[in-house]
């Protein structure tokens, strides 16, 4: 990344780019699986993985929610680790006409989740934060990072042009679903 693209998207930014672990480029270019791919496959199977006792991240979202948010339906689905993550990861990609993968990506940090919210957000100010959304929220262009409880979840829509709204609505989801959960 480039002195500029940093400039761009501020340090916060940079450090949801870190947490989500995911850029276009790695997407569309690799295969599942391997070097530079967003997850590493498990077969189908969504574990939350020997690092995570909550929830499965692929367990958070239906693929209808995801057409109902999006407006684009879901192409394939790969539960496992989200590079910089969780080992409790998910990556939804749709299909769209847009040159680049449009994606949804989750990563489940349970336990530990709102000591990693803290630690990396705590002192963020408020120019990001998020009402009515978990125990904590905060936002920054395609990617909400929600606290409920212990979970912490970090979740990326990306799109063409960028769509914050559908990103919010598709967080909610997740978040009816974990209430839902207990």
């Amino acid at each position: 990344m480039s002195v500029i693209e940093r400039r761009a998207i501020g340090p916060m930014g940079s450090v949801l780019a870190l947490l989500i672990g995911l850029t276009a480029c790695n997407v569309g270019g690799a295969s599942q699986g391997s070097p530079g791919s967003p997850v590493e496959p498990t077969n189908g199977a969504s574990p939350a993985g020997p690092e995570s006792a909550g929830p499965a991240a692929c367990d958070l979202l239906t693929e209808s929610e995801i057409k109902q948010h999006t407006g684009f339906e879901v192409d394939t689905k790969a539960a496992g680790k989200t590079l910089y993550t969780a080992a409790n990861g998910c990556t939804w990609t749709l299909k769209s006409s847009v040159d680049n993968p449009t994606v949804v990506v989750i990563g489940v940090i349970d336990p530990g989740g709102k000591t990693m919210f803290d630690n990396l957000f705590g002192a963020a100010g408020n120019a990001n934060r998020v009402t009515g959304l978990g125990d904590a929220a905060i936002q920054v262009n395609n990617q909400v990072i929600f606290v409920r409880g212990d979970t912490m979840v970090a979740l990326m829509y990306s799109t063409f042009p960028l769509d914050q709204e559908s990103g919010r609505k598709l967080a909610e989801a997740v978040l009816a679903r974990l209430a839902a959960a207990g």
